[in-house]
């Protein structure tokens, strides 16, 4: 779920609420390129009423994150912060930008820290309301995973950020919780690792947004097993691509051979983004073609009309069940009451 940067801004509609004396730490994957001497804005926030649009006006902004450096402004100062390197190169990096109301900034790059340093200080005494506003005129490119904290994470958790995901607890405001519902490849942002040539100029970037490929099972997989092993003749293959599908991994084994008992099997596709889906299914060998008729003399009653479990065992006035016996046996898909010895004929308390 990447934002494609198309020249114009966007925003969230949703605005960060800063609470009280609250810390904040903003961390994103950024593919941009840019022509020699062009700084374009990658993030910025602006202080707005909830229901406002933005105005898009750099002076109105607390926070802009440009290719080359940050800019701070509280009411009364600005301070820029240098990163000393360009991010504008056509490659992805992630940036991890982390502020405390004492001033303090600390500034993460591909898990290098580039600044760590106190500016300008920020009156948080009351609930500060920003909106997020992404890209700007002269943006080209794409950003992805964009996460905000109401915390600063110590130095080892953001060293560790690009590769797993901190706390959701202390997230306030992103896109972390749609990339995983759509099952983005975490180790890389959505689009990395394409080798096409697209519009923008980039080495290997995709032009659309990805999502997630999809595939489909099959049903439930029975037979009746009468040897050791049983086979299930093209079942590594019994699979339906939906959409976007360009590889596919299974649990099923090559020789697609089974011994009695049940087995859980999977299918997951992936695109050439390395999104993926997963279906499953459940494969089962009978120990018996049906379930053994129970040797009893008493009234066998089946839970149902059309169950096979048996839920009570009745006697003729006067007599009993000569043992205690379960409530309730079960007929599943593996055709036997009696797991334990499923060869062994099946033995109900008689009346007596």
């Amino acid at each position: 779920m990447d934002r494609y940067i198309d020249g114009m801004p966007a925003y969230l509609r949703n605005p960060i609420v800063s609470h009280t004396n609250d810390n904040m730490t903003i961390m994103f994957w950024i593919r941009v390129l840019a022509r020699p001497g062009e700084n374009p804005v990658l993030l910025s926030l602006e202080g707005i009423q909830i229901g406002s649009k933005p105005t898009f006006n750099p002076e109105m902004q607390q926070f802009i994150a440009t290719s080359q450096y940050l800019i701070l402004r509280n009411s009364t100062d600005m301070e820029m912060v240098q990163y000393g390197t360009d991010v504008a190169d056509g490659k992805w990096h992630f940036m991890v930008f982390s502020w405390e109301p004492s001033g303090e900034v600390k500034i993460f790059i591909d898990s290098i820290k580039k600044r760590d340093e106190n500016v300008i200080t920020f009156d948080m005494n009351e609930d500060i309301i920003m909106q997020m506003i992404i890209g700007s005129a002269d943006t080209h490119g794409r950003i992805s995973k964009v996460r905000i904290y109401k915390k600063v994470f110590s130095d080892i958790k953001i060293y560790k950020a690009k590769d797993t995901d901190l706390p959701s607890d202390e997230l306030v405001q992103g896109w972390t919780n749609i990339v995983l519902s759509r099952s983005t490849f975490r180790m890389y942002p959505s689009g990395a690792g394409n080798e096409k040539e697209c519009d923008l100029g980039f080495p290997d970037c995709l032009d659309e947004d990805r999502t997630k490929p999809s595939i489909s099972c099959p049903d439930d997989q029975t037979k009746f097993g009468t040897e050791r092993l049983t086979a299930f003749t093209g079942l590594k293959n019994d699979y339906t691509k939906i959409e976007d599908v360009k590889y596919v991994n299974t649990s099923v084994h090559e020789d697609e051979l089974y011994i009695y008992g049940s087995s859980n099997e999977v299918f997951v596709a992936y695109d050439e983004a390395m999104n993926y889906d997963i279906c499953r299914f459940k494969v089962y060998v009978r120990y018996a073609d049906e379930c053994q008729k129970p040797e009893t003399d008493a009234t066998v009653e089946y839970c149902s009309s059309n169950s096979k479990h048996i839920c009570g065992l009745n006697c003729q006035s006067g007599k009993a069940l000569s043992l205690k016996h379960k409530l309730k046996y079960r007929c599943g898909a593996l055709g036997v009451y009696n797991f334990e010895h499923p060869r062994k004929k099946f033995i109900l308390p008689t009346c007596g």
